[in-house]
């Protein structure tokens, strides 16, 4: 079994009875944009806790690409959903152990700033600072550039 037919089967046979319709929707989004791509394939024996643990930072810092980087709270409850579908996997047992168990929630806490914080926004290029050298000179009285 894959995980994306485990995903299939635990929405299906157990989160639809247990969650609100929005919180299903926002399951099937992190499953859809998220395990999908990167999980999905995989059957579900091959998937470890390292694997788990890697997926989740890469979800904390952005850095898979194409995807965006997820809020901390995102990031616990695409845990919690992995989790969730692992257990299920378990209490049928198609496995014998949940690779999330041990995975604490913000374990993948973002090391980095983020993308669009003022740490990480790129300066002028060599054309744009000599344009604004030359605005900042033009200004100034008695300089080389003013008058």
């Amino acid at each position: 079994m894959t995980t994306d037919e485990l995903m299939t089967e635990w929405i299906d046979k157990t989160a639809r009875g247990r969650v609100k319709p929005r919180t299903l929707s926002r399951y099937r989004g992190l499953i859809d944009h998220h395990i999908h791509p990167v999980l999905g394939a995989r059957e579900i024996g091959e998937v470890g806790r390292r694997q788990i643990a890697d997926f989740l930072l890469d979800a904390a810092r952005g850095t898979r690409e194409g995807t965006p980087v997820l809020s901390a709270s995102s990031v616990n409850l695409l845990r919690s959903v992995l989790h969730g579908a692992f257990a299920y996997a378990c209490d049928m047992e198609l496995l014998t152990h949940n690779p999330c168990e041990r995975i604490r929630r913000g374990a993948a806490r973002r090391r980095f700033p983020r993308r669009n914080s003022a740490c990480s926004r790129v300066p002028f290029s060599p054309r744009r600072t000599g344009a604004f050298s030359a605005s900042i000179f033009a200004c100034i009285p008695g300089s080389a550039s003013g008058s």
